[in-house]
């Protein structure tokens, strides 16, 4: 039973290796053989006990006015009751999680598709604004030769040498 096991989780291996890539892939790989172990073991122990899982029993209910007896069924059939029953209300308590993560996705995309649009706007206003420079051209002011403020007779920073003699 363990060299069947054995041999299907190398062609999961091998499968995984050929149809993805990356990083991501690796992940997938640790995840399907854990899955794998957790399976194989959960095997084990039912085919190790096969004895119990099918042995029937009958569950009885004694409430103070009331007795109810179950039919007879088999402790495997209890056991996948139970876990089907948890599995059941696990799904059902995550649903509020998942409704609020759904708003919070539609309204976080929401936003994303706002400030896209704003993007836009701004980047049609910018090219707006660089087409209007380039054909209006800003004014060039000359500057003459000599200009009146300055002359080359007078220095324009008296010095402190001339001043202290």
């Amino acid at each position: 039973m363990l060299a069947g096991f054995w041999n299907c989780l190398r062609e999961v291996v091998i499968v995984q290796r050929f149809t993805a890539g990356g990083e991501r892939s690796e992940m997938k790989k640790v995840k399907w053989i854990f899955w794998l172990l957790v399976i194989g073991f959960v095997g084990l122990i039912i085919f190790q006990n096969q004895g119990y899982f099918l042995d029937k029993q009958q569950l009885g209910i004694d409430v103070y006015f009331k007795q109810y007896q179950t039919p007879i069924f088999a402790n495997g059939v209890l056991f996948l009751a139970c876990f089907l029953i948890g599995f059941l209300l696990a799904y059902i308590l995550s649903l509020s999680e998942r409704f609020k993560s759904g708003r919070t996705i539609r309204k976080l995309n929401e936003s994303i598709q706002d400030h896209l649009e704003q993007m836009a706007m701004l980047k049609r206003e910018m090219d707006s604004i660089k087409a209007a420079s380039v054909q209006t051209p800003e004014p060039v002011t000359v500057i003459e030769e000599e200009s009146p403020l300055i002359s080359e007779a007078e220095p324009a920073v008296p010095e402190e040498k001339e001043s202290q003699e």
